[in-house]
């Protein structure tokens, strides 16, 4: 019987940087426009909690720090919530993740990154396996 060796993950993966045209923009499955209140990022995200297979994807195009973008997606699982930041370094973007337990400390990081362009305790986010 032959088994299929496990493949080595890696935290190594570069993208290329995004580019955002205008000062905010939401991404789901199903918009990809500018913002012009928090409102409309928050029934993104509240439709994501409702529907499994949505995410939601919050770009700047003001870059204030290194953080080009925050973005969410329900785990798998169901037990929790992916919150991604995507971190510029010079010619390129990183992921970084933490698990969120709760709907209100979701919202929380996208209300923050939204009003300040930030995201506290940023590095304290694990890098993205792949």
């Amino acid at each position: 019987m032959f088994w299929k060796k496990p493949k080595k993950k890696t935290d190594t993966v570069l993208f290329k940087k995004t580019v955002c045209n205008v000062p905010w923009n939401i991404r789901t499955q199903e918009i990809d426009c500018e913002v012009h209140y928090w409102g409309e990022i928050e029934d993104c995200i509240q439709d994501m909690f409702r529907d499994a297979d949505e995410f939601v994807t919050l770009s700047t195009g003001e870059l204030c720090g290194s953080i080009r973008f925050v973005q969410a997606c329900q785990e798998r699982n169901g037990t929790g919530i992916i919150v991604e930041l995507g971190l510029e370094e010079n010619d390129h973007t990183r992921l970084v993740e933490r698990v969120c337990q709760s709907e209100e400390e979701c919202l929380a990081i996208f209300e923050e990154f939204y009003q300040t362009g930030n995201v506290k305790d940023w590095k304290d986010y694990s890098p993205v396996e792949f």
